[in-house]
C-alpha cells in the first residue's frame, strides 16, 4: 500500500481530475527471497478475462466491489445536489427573493465533490481499501503511509 501511495503521489499531475472519472489499474510487484517487495509496473489495461475458476471468481468480486464504490460516490453526490436544488428552489425561486448568485455557486461547488457520504459507504467486506484521498491535506491524504520527508518544501 505504501508503494501505491508513493506511485500515486509521484504521478498525480498526470491524472485527469474530473467528476465521475475512474480507472482500474493493475500494479505488478515481485517478492524476492528476502521477502522484499519490488514494484515492477502499472498496467493501464489489466487482464480481466476468464482463466481458472478461482481467478474468475476473484475478478468478478473485484469488479462488483469497484461498482459498489462508484455507485456510492454517485449516490452521495446526487443526494447532496438534490437537497441543494430543493433548497435553492424553495429559497430563491418560489419566494422570489433576491438570492446572491455567487453565494449559491460557492455552496454548489462545495457539495458537488467526489466524496462518499457515510450512508453510502461500501460494505465492510468490500475488497478495496482507501489509501489516497486528495481531499485531505498533506500527509493525511495518504492515510499515514508516507513520512514527513515526502512533503518537505510544500506549503
Amino acid at each position: 500500500m505504501k508503494a501505491i501511495a508513493h506511485i500515486t503521489r509521484m504521478t498525480k499531475w498526470e491524472w485527469t481530475k474530473r467528476s465521475g472519472l475512474f480507472r482500474l489499474l493493475g500494479a505488478d510487484f515481485m517478492i524476492d527471497e528476502n521477502l522484499k517487495v519490488w514494484f515492477i509496473e502499472v498496467n493501464f489495461f489489466p487482464m480481466l478475462f476468464r482463466t481458472r475458476p478461482d481467478v474468475w471468481k476473484w475478478t468478478t468480486d473485484l469488479i462488483k466491489d469497484m461498482i459498489e464504490i462508484e455507485y456510492g460516490l454517485l449516490k452521495s453526490r446526487m443526494t447532496r445536489v438534490s437537497r441543494f436544488m430543493r433548497s435553492y428552489i424553495k429559497t430563491c425561486m418560489l419566494k422570489e427573493s433576491n438570492c446572491d448568485k455567487k453565494v449559491w455557486q460557492e455552496m454548489f461547488f462545495k457539495i458537488n465533490k467526489e466524496e462518499m457520504d457515510p450512508q453510502f459507504a461500501p460494505r465492510p467486506d468490500n475488497g478495496w481499501r482507501l489509501i489516497v484521498d486528495e481531499s485531505k491535506p498533506g500527509k493525511e491524504a495518504y492515510m499515514g503511509l508516507l513520512d514527513a520527508s515526502c512533503f518537505e518544501g510544500e506549503n
